[in-house]
């Protein structure tokens, strides 16, 4: 490991690293701190209590001890009071330090992703970017409400009690802390191994509760084809009950690890009784050792372990702790896209693409792309799966951006427009509609409070999804189940494109916005888009050539490449591929269920790739 990732892991996993997330609010949790520190002290008050009545009663005369004992539980009484206040302040401030720490910190998560490119997120599972924001954050607040204070006071308590020992005796303090660094040596010997075992843990934990997810998103295939858990491994995935007993074994070698170092730490720790009884008995009987003082300081022996049990404690937890603070880190410093300051606006609603080019993990999706697309304009993107048409598209609403070449809005890069005004620019409705566990009022608006509830009324009737929302049980009011489950594709598609009419972009992307709809559907989802594209600049993804024939331009891209562009019969006559394309499309059209022979299957599959070559 370079020097410089040793640095990068110790700000990552360091004590100063979580104590820097304070912030403002770092005197509150010192304040904490030691309102619990001195609460710690003040619990060997009813020792001292113990200590000074067995001293009244062995020195003072009868008559006079029992009045003199008043005065001793007063003050025992008077102390656990003043505890009880500093164990309660110490409480509410590191409780109120956390919520606000990490009410800030999930807000700059949130905003963080936000920020991100979209390659990022999409490379990683929406289960692990979940435990980030919840199991992460929360550990925190375990942190920074808990065991911040119960550490400090885990570690005032034994000092000040070694602290205590050595002033009345010496002799005793050694006994008592002699089997500490014992402890201490045991342990840090048989948790050698443990970071490791912690790190594999994370990951195949990481790895199950995405498969877990992904199982239950897909039990509806599952169940169709009688899988059950058997999930097959394809690529890199691997199936669930192959991480289940992955899970299983790292699970049972971290016992195998940690239980012995506990026991022993235990076992080493709790054994100074061993030391305390005999030597403190000793020293009695010899006279050089009074009873209270052996008394007291056998108590405070016996007290000085529990301490140390909880720093143990916490120090294993601290593992855990770090490596979801390293999680979150990372993501805070995952690169964002550049955003530029001040009021740069388009001149107008144009959009060229300028020999473009992106990759993904080195690998070319798109390659040298030009085109313009006039202001007020409609362009079609068409091409074979996998060609890159919604990665063009995509790069237009600036999801991501280009690696060669630029996009322009109103001759301006978008990577030279604020953010704020750049998406401003433009909507996009998707062909997998995304609609948050919210009413159907606040997914329209989407949160935007200056838009009234007449004005998302007003679009719901242009997208013709006013009907089927006066149906659902509250109307607007209604809230949708998670990713709007209550809803058909078609209607979730409206409501995706009154949203974009609330939204009122110049600029209106579609990708493949009417694929999941029946021909009901269909037809008022066509009316819906004629009004949401009306004098606006559209980019339309479409499968369906016979719903873009009209297209002031289409462009036809394969393997990355434009290979093609123009009006639909310019394209008929000139593009081998878009006329395959054409053709096969109304082959399906009078598709009936039967199987054709093996021999015209292959001159149909043949005739495609040399129309494919035709076009380059």
């Amino acid at each position: 490991m370079s020097d410089q990732s040793k640095t990068t892991t110790n700000r990552k996993r360091g004590l100063g690293a979580l104590l820097a997330l304070a912030g403002t609010r770092k005197s509150s949790l010192i304040w904490a701190g030691i309102f619990s520190a001195l609460s710690s002290v003040l619990s060997l008050a009813p020792l001292i209590v113990i200590y000074l009545v067995l001293l009244q009663l062995a020195h003072t005369e009868q008559n006079t001890a029992l009045a003199g004992l008043w005065p001793i539980l007063g003050w025992g009484a008077l102390a656990m009071g003043l505890r009880w206040l500093l164990q309660v302040s110490g409480g509410i401030l590191a409780h109120l330090a956390a919520f606000n720490i990490l009410f800030d910190l999930r807000l700059a998560v949130a905003d963080k992703l936000r920020r991100v490119p979209m390659g990022w997120i999409t490379a990683r599972s929406a289960e692990s970017i979940n435990k980030i924001l919840r199991d992460d954050v929360d550990r925190l607040e375990l942190f920074i409400a808990h065991h911040l204070n119960d550490s400090a006071a885990a570690l005032t308590l034994p000092l000040v009690s070694a602290i205590a020992l050595f002033y009345l005796d010496w002799r005793m303090a050694l006994v008592t802390l002699i089997t500490v660094p014992l402890a201490v040596l045991v342990q840090l010997l048989l948790w050698k191994k443990v970071p490791e075992v912690m790190r594999e843990y994370n990951e195949v934990n990481a790895r199950l509760a995405s498969q877990v997810v992904q199982y239950v998103q897909g039990i509806a295939v599952i169940k169709t084809y009688h899988r059950g858990t058997a999930i097959a491994s394809t690529g890199s995935t691997v199936a669930l009950p192959q991480l289940v007993a992955a899970y299983f074994d790292v699970i049972v070698r971290m016992v195998k690890l940690t239980v012995p170092a506990w026991s022993a730490f235990t076992v080493v720790i709790g054994a100074n009784m061993l030391c305390i009884l005999p030597f403190g008995g000793y020293w009695y009987l010899q006279g050089s050792l009074p009873l209270e003082l052996f008394v007291l300081c056998l108590l405070l022996g016996l007290g000085i372990t529990r301490p140390l049990f909880q720093l143990a404690f916490f120090g294993s937890l601290m593992r855990l702790i770090q490596d979801g603070y390293g999680r979150i880190q990372d993501l805070m410093e995952a690169p964002e896209l550049a955003d530029v300051a001040g009021t740069l606006a388009p001149a107008d609603n144009s959009v060229e693409f300028v020999s473009a080019g992106f990759a993904y993990d080195e690998v070319n999706v798109l390659q040298d792309i030009s085109f313009k697309m006039a202001a007020g304009s409609l362009t079609a993107i068409v091409g074979p799966s996998g060609a890159g048409k919604s990665t063009l598209a995509q790069l237009l609403v600036r999801f991501w951006d280009v690696q060669q070449g630029a996009v322009n809005i109103g001759g301006v890069d978008v990577r030279e427009l604020p953010l704020a005004n750049m998406h401003a620019q433009v909507a996009y409705v998707m062909q997998d509609v995304f609609l948050f566990y919210d009413t159907v009022l606040e997914n329209i608006r989407l949160g935007r409070e200056d838009i009234s509830e007449e004005q998302v009324i007003a679009a719901a009737i242009a997208a013709q999804a006013h009907d089927f929302i006066s149906r659902l049980p509250q109307g607007y009011r209604t809230v949708l189940g998670e990713r709007g489950a209550r809803l058909s594709g078609g209607e979730k598609q409206r409501l995706s494109i009154a949203r974009a009419l609330v939204k009122d972009a110049p600029i209106i992307v579609l990708d493949e916005a009417t694929a999941f709809s029946d021909p009901i559907n269909e037809a008022q989802l066509l009316q819906a888009l004629g009004t949401l594209t009306r004098d606006k600049t559209v980019m339309v993804i479409a499968h369906r050539l016979s719903t873009i024939i009209d297209a002031d331009q289409i462009v036809v891209l394969d393997a990355g490449c434009v290979v093609a562009c123009g009006k639909h019969a310019q394209l008929l006559e000139d593009c081998v591929l878009y006329r395959q394309l054409w053709q096969l499309q109304n082959d399906s059209a009078s598709w009936k269920i039967k199987t054709a022979p093996a021999d015209e299957q292959l001159a149909l599959a043949d005739t495609a790739v040399k129309g494919a070559a035709s076009c380059r």
